[in-house]
């Protein structure tokens, strides 16, 4: 893998992830991930949960929240590797 290509690559899918959630507040819930990532709410609720995603639960409280600068920085690492990886398969 070209580690020259990973960075502008990745720069650039946090700046479009930045931009398409400019109207989103800062602190993200399931709602706003499922809204965002066409999912449904329960899909949300699971990747919320799930071991490698960077969210927090709030103490007393069925809220999980994730600040919407580490979700972008998570979501353009996720979309940049699948873009990497196919770009391999293509040989490029």
């Amino acid at each position: 893998m070209n580690t020259e290509n990973e960075k502008p690559l990745y720069e650039e899918m946090v700046n479009l992830i930045e931009a398409d959630l400019e109207s989103y507040p800062p602190t993200l819930q399931a709602k706003h991930i499922s809204q965002y990532m066409g999912v449904s709410l329960g899909t949300a609720y699971k990747l919320l949960k799930s071991e490698d995603f960077p969210a927090i639960t709030v103490p007393d409280s069925k809220f999980i929240l994730v600040p919407k600068s580490v979700f972008t920085k998570w979501y353009a690492a996720r979309l940049c590797k699948k873009q990497l990886d196919e770009m391999e398969c293509e040989g490029v």
